[in-house]
């Protein structure tokens, strides 16, 4: 039987190579196992800044910035919060968060040490004490907490505060279905993010060769 907090393998799980299962354990869903970064393709948003002006964050810049992470995978252990966000749904945030998961996985594959990377649904932890006492002893580098959007209850998006507090020194990601992750960062969390990516539509299809 199942404890309170653990998870269901699915069945890919059990034809799935080694790093499959790390990325499994991690907290990774299967079917962004495989995410290429071919295929994230950031748009460009608008927030409003310090002094009430309009700033533009464009495509090009976030495309940037989040290949650098990519590249340069020991920079996932920066003390940030990061948000990320897509609409309609949440799923290409969670694909380009899962993937920069995948990278710090694939840096402490390389060097033999065991990734301290945890990608989970805030759900798990309001329905679950023994979750939360899991998640703290788990001490993550890179965390990423989703299943947000503008309507989240105060509860949930006080208890994801409270998660992302607990690590300061981590890389900390937020994933939402919101059309601006600055502001839902400064609004729903009161948190100024230090990167925001945004991203619309659906992941562009990349063959996998």
């Amino acid at each position: 039987m199942l404890g309170p907090w653990e998870r269901r393998k699915p069945p890919e799980y059990y034809s799935a190579s080694d790093f499959e299962k790390v990325q499994w354990a991690c907290g990774i869903p299967c079917r962004f196992w495989n995410t290429s970064s071919a295929s994230m393709r950031p748009a460009t948003f608008k927030y409003t800044g310090h002094d009430n002006s309009m700033e533009s964050v464009s495509a090009s810049v976030q495309k940037k910035y989040f290949t650098a992470r990519l590249e340069q995978p020991e920079l996932l252990e920066m003390n940030r919060i990061v948000c990320i966000t897509s609409t309609p749904s949440d799923d290409y945030a969670l694909s380009a968060a899962c993937l920069l998961a995948t990278a710090a996985i694939k840096q402490a594959w390389t060097t033999d040490n065991l990734p301290r990377v945890r990608v989970d649904d805030i759900q798990d932890y309001e329905k679950s004490i023994e979750r939360k006492k899991e998640f703290y002893s788990a001490q993550p580098n890179l965390l990423v907490l989703y299943n947000f959007n503008p309507n989240s209850s105060r509860e949930r998006l006080s208890l994801a505060k409270d998660l992302l507090n607990s690590f300061e020194g981590a890389y900390r990601i937020i994933v939402a279905a919101a059309d601006n992750p600055f502001e839902f960062a400064r609004k729903h969390l009161y948190m100024e993010p230090h990167e925001t990516y945004h991203f619309e539509g659906k992941p562009r299809k990349v063959l996998q060769v």
